[in-house]
């Protein structure tokens, strides 16, 4: 017996968000793969290496943990407020928020 589109033989169904059984299972063996085999011989491969390599691993590692910096470029003018050499931008319009009135 067909179903119609959209519809099955287990109207309750599976709850949204509950992972799949057997990639929960697969990600369990995979964690324990990693932990028991790579996590073990990491602290002795670190310590085979020369600082050099030890500085450019730990470099490389730092991506997954902080972020990358971006710079973020502007192009406000500086205006001078006054003679104390205080210097404001004058925001271009691009930026401005639109202020909504009350009424």
């Amino acid at each position: 017996m067909k179903f119609k589109k959209g519809q099955s033989g287990n109207l309750k169904g599976r709850p949204k968000g509950l992972p799949n059984k057997i990639t929960a299972e697969a990600k369990e063996k995979l964690y324990r793969f990693v932990d028991e085999t790579f996590i073990a011989d990491l602290e002795r491969l670190y310590n085979s290496l020369d600082d050099r390599d030890k500085v450019t691993l730990g470099a490389k590692m730092l991506e997954f943990v902080i972020p990358k910096q971006k710079e973020i470029k502007h192009d406000f003018e500086p205006i001078e407020v006054n003679h104390n050499e205080t210097l404001v931008y004058k925001i271009p319009d691009s930026f401005k928020i639109p202020v909504r009135s009350e009424n």
